[in-house]
């Protein structure tokens, strides 16, 4: 007899395939056609007139039960199938959709990094063409006398001089306070006239703090450097140095003239320098400083007006 799972295969899961069942099924109505003809020679042997068809009812019916299994199976494996197909579409078409959004957003970003570039070159445009109008436009001359100037720094340059203005130094432990006549001259009131008394005296610390240590290297005795204060140790400190050098002396007034004017660097700290460098930019330098520690109470305009107001002032024209 014919088996009826000849030439069946499994997959992997040891499920048949659709193609399977076909061949299970041919087998099962080979097999009962022989089981048929197997009956009908039986009867026919002895002596009974039996009707083929009627004994072959059962396995007809089996045969017709298997082919309804099988196409039932293969309908299910099939909508398995579309399933899967249908989910693998559905992936690729959701990958297909976001690689074009992503596009569609690198493709905005571009135009916009091309817009930001575009406008820089603009504005780099624009600043170029206003630095040379104001380079080519004649200095403002200040209102103040030594509110100096880039070229007032070149000329004084050229002829290995400065020039300075600072709050007038006090001796130490007597700080100077603004009288009331001074006052209402400018305009102030005590509220104000305490925030220029104090920046007063952060300006007298800051030049005798470079101005007392150069002046030791003259004097050597601390106590007499107090008594002199910073205008006498200025001055003893351009002698020492005229004396030793004068050549030295008067190219170290045209370096400081210089590094005011903008036309040359201001050392690096730690660089050597001659003393008489130092002790000139410290003097030269107080004016600005003074004047942007008003300015953080008083504004830029206010103060400058303030500073060069003031009565208490050295300087050397």
């Amino acid at each position: 007899m014919l088996r009826a799972s000849a030439g069946i295969s499994k997959d992997r899961r040891g499920k048949m395939k659709g193609r399977d069942w076909v061949l299970m099924a041919s087998g099962a109505a080979i097999a009962a056609a022989a089981v048929s003809s197997s009956y009908e020679l039986r009867s026919r042997s002895n002596g009974l007139s039996v009707s083929k068809e009627e004994p072959c009812d059962a396995p007809r019916t089996s045969a017709l039960a298997l082919q309804g299994q099988v196409a039932l199976a293969e309908d299910r494996a099939s909508a398995r199938a579309a399933d899967v197909a249908d989910s693998s579409g559905t992936k690729r078409r959701q990958g297909r959709e976001l690689e074009s959004a992503l596009r569609t957003q690198l493709g905005q970003v571009n135009v916009k990094l091309r817009d930001v570039q575009s406008e820089k070159r603009d504005l780099e445009a624009k600043i170029r063409k206003l630095e040379k109008e104001l380079s080519q436009r004649p200095e403002r001359e200040s209102d103040y006398e030594f509110d100096f100037s880039p070229s007032d720094w070149r000329e004084l340059a050229a002829n290995h001089q400065v020039k300075y203005r600072i709050p007038c130094p006090m001796p130490a432990g007597l700080p100077w306070k603004m009288a009331q006549s001074e006052q209402d001259e400018l305009g102030l009131s005590s509220e104000d006239a305490e925030i220029v008394t104090q920046a007063h005296q952060r300006s007298n610390a800051r030049v005798w703090s470079t101005l007392r240590p150069l002046c030791l290297q003259v004097v050597r005795d601390p106590d007499v450097v107090d008594l002199l204060g910073a205008t006498s140790c200025l001055r003893l400190v351009e002698q020492k140095a005229a004396m030793s050098d004068i050549a030295a002396t008067q190219q170290a007034r045209r370096a400081v003239a210089e590094v005011q004017g903008g036309m040359r660097q201001r050392p690096a700290p730690g660089e050597p320098v001659h003393p008489l460098f130092d002790a000139l930019m410290a003097v030269t330098s107080e004016a600005a400083l003074f004047e942007a520690d008003l300015a953080e109470s008083f504004g830029p305009e206010e103060a400058k007006r303030v500073w060069h107001s003031m009565s208490c002032a050295a300087s050397r024209k």
